[in-house]
């Protein structure tokens, strides 16, 4: 399962609802506890579980409850299974509300580096796809562009990293965004040299935490509904497995392995980016 989840399990809710079989209902059930299951194994509501907040971790267990009393009647009680799944979905998504993106400075200061770089990586390809035009179009996109960064440029300057992070997310989309529109209509690559596979896969593993850091900015500033994010956390945790995947292959020099995992994971967090209603390239 994926991002196409909610939409899963919206049309099969129809479907029981305008008398589907019993075993379709029953396939929405179980779905529903899976995925229950599935973010609460994730990192971040481990982190939650362990928070020093008696609140979350009051959620974390109390979700965990309503796990096992779902299974134990997903046999006889459809209904009250899925209650208890919704339920529980809701806990999950409010405990770990945030989880991802408290970090230390320095983490977060090397993770702005990062969002930086990929947004560098638009910032030019924005410059290259608007070059045949020339005048004010090419000027008055990139000036755009280059504020944000300067803007976050003199917020890490200042050791205002959480603030710098916000440009960054604002400079990003803004990248994204200027550059669909540059080549609307038109199919977009862009190409990067690599010495190695092993830079190759540096380059994909910091591209990776870039979107995750962005998912955890544009939650943050957007607050998406609950169903969003179980979408959006479902995605961020498939990615974070991903990775770790990729760094065990390459850790063996597998880099080839290693780099079609680090796509994967970045996929998954583009999808988690659009759930949460930001643009992706």
């Amino acid at each position: 399962m994926c991002a196409g989840f909610a939409v899963a399990s919206a049309a099969l809710a129809q479907t029981a609802a305008a008398g589907g079989s019993e075993g379709a209902r029953r396939a929405l059930v179980l779905q529903k506890l899976k995925l229950v299951e599935q973010l609460l194994d994730a990192p971040g509501a481990r982190r939650s579980a362990e928070s020093g907040d008696a609140a979350t971790r009051e959620s974390i267990d109390r979700a965990r409850a309503l796990l096992d009393e779902g299974r134990r009647i997903a046999d006889t009680d459809f209904a009250g299974a899925e209650n208890r799944a919704d339920a529980a979905l809701r806990l999950v998504a409010g405990a770990t509300r945030g989880a991802g993106s408290k970090v230390g400075d320095d983490d977060l200061r090397r993770r702005n580096v990062e969002v930086r770089e990929q947004t560098l990586v638009y910032r030019n390809a924005v410059a290259k796809a608007l070059e045949p035009r020339g005048g004010s179009a090419t000027s008055g996109a990139l000036a755009s562009l280059d504020r944000l960064i300067a803007q976050a440029d003199a917020d890490t300057a200042a050791a205002r990293h959480a603030d710098a992070q916000r440009s960054l997310a604002r400079a990003y989309r803004a990248a994204v965004a200027a550059l669909a529109e540059a080549r609307a209509g038109e199919t977009v690559t862009i190409e990067l040299a690599f010495a190695s596979p092993s830079e190759e896969y540096a380059y994909e593993r910091r591209r990776s935490r870039s979107h995750e850091l962005l998912v955890d900015t544009v939650v943050l500033e957007r607050a998406p509904p609950a169903a969003a994010r179980v979408a959006i956390d479902r995605e961020v945790s498939l990615a974070r497995g991903l990775r770790a995947r990729a760094d065990e292959q390459a850790a063996i020099a597998e880099h080839g392995a290693a780099i079609r995992l680090m796509e994967q994971a970045v996929g998954h967090l583009a999808r988690a980016l659009r759930a949460a209603g930001a643009p992706v390239f």
